[in-house]
C-alpha cells in the first residue's frame, strides 16, 4: 500500500474510533417515576382500622448506570389498638422512563402480589410487616438511541417496628421497593456510525485494490491508461 493510502486509512480509522468512543463515553441521562396500582389495599374484615397503600417516587436527570433506586413505597398507617390483616392481593408496579436526550417516553409493568399485617399498638409502639412478590423481575425497552433495563428482586420483605409513637396522631411507616435501572447505547449502529464505518471499509478496500492493481500492471507511480484489458470497468491512479 502506498504512503498516501496508509495515511488516509489511519486517519479514517482514528476518526472512526474517536467518534464512536466519544459517543459511548457520554453519560445517558434519564428520569424515572414509579407507581403502585392499586393505590390502596383492601384489609380483611373486620378491619382494625389500619391502612396500607402504595406510593411512587420520581427521580430526574439520573446518569447511567444507576442502581438501587427506591421506585416505590408501601406505607402502613396505624388504626389503633386492633390489628389489621391484608390477604394476598394483586398489584402492579409501573415504572415510567424518560430519555432526556431524545424526549422519548416509555413504561414497564411488573405484576405481583402483596400480603401484609399491621399489629395493634402496644406500649406506644407499632409493628407492621408485609411481603411483595413479583412474577417478572427484569424487563427492558428501547427509548431513543438507548436501551433501558429495569431489574427487581423477586421478593421484598417489609418488616418494621417503631417505638415510641412518632406523634400524637396516626403512625406512618414507609418501606421501600428498590429497582436497578440501567441504560446502555443501543447495539444497532447509528447512521453516523454506519457512514464512518463505510468510509473506513472503502478506504481499506480502495487502498488494497490500488496497491494490487499497480503491482499487477508494473506501474506503481503513474496513471494507467488505457486501462488494462483485464480490468475493463475501472481506471486506476497510482500515487505516492
Amino acid at each position: 500500500m502506498t504512503h498516501f493510502g496508509t495515511r488516509t486509512l489511519l486517519a479514517t480509522l482514528a476518526l472512526f474510533v474517536f467518534t464512536v468512543g466519544h459517543a459511548l463515553a457520554d453519560p445517558i441521562y434519564f428520569d424515572v417515576t414509579g407507581n403502585i396500582l392499586p393505590g390502596n389495599f383492601s384489609p380483611r374484615l373486620p378491619s382494625g382500622g389500619g391502612t396500607a397503600s402504595g406510593v411512587g417516587n420520581t427521580y430526574t436527570h439520573l446518569g447511567s448506570p444507576s442502581a438501587g433506586i427506591n421506585v416505590a413505597n408501601i406505607v402502613f398507617q396505624s388504626g389503633g389498638s386492633n390489628p389489621t390483616v391484608f390477604d394476598t392481593q394483586p398489584l402492579t408496579l409501573s415504572i415510567a422512563l424518560h430519555d432526556v436526550a431524545t424526549n422519548a417516553l416509555g413504561s414497564l409493568l411488573f405484576p405481583g402480589t402483596f400480603t401484609g399485617h399491621i399489629g395493634g399498638q402496644v406500649d406506644g409502639g407499632l409493628n407492621a410487616d408485609g411481603i411483595v412478590n413479583f412474577t417478572q423481575t427484569t424487563q427492558s425497552l428501547l427509548l431513543g438511541n438507548n436501551r433501558y433495563t429495569v431489574s427487581l428482586n423477586p421478593q421484598y420483605s417489609l418488616a418494621v417496628y417503631v417505638v415510641p409513637r412518632w406523634s400524637s396522631g396516626a403512625d406512618y411507616i414507609h418501606t421501600s421497593i428498590s429497582a436497578q435501572v440501567s441504560a446502555q447505547p443501543n447495539t444497532a449502529p447509528e447512521p453516523t456510525s454506519l457512514t464512518l464505518a463505510g468510509i473506513a471499509v472503502l478506504s481499506v478496500l480502495g487502498g488494497g485494490l490500488r496497491h494490487w492493481c499497480c503491482q499487477r500492471a508494473g506501474c506503481p507511480w503513474t496513471f494507467i491508461y488505457p486501462r488494462p484489458s483485464r480490468f475493463p470497468a475501472i481506471a486506476y491512479i497510482c500515487v505516492r
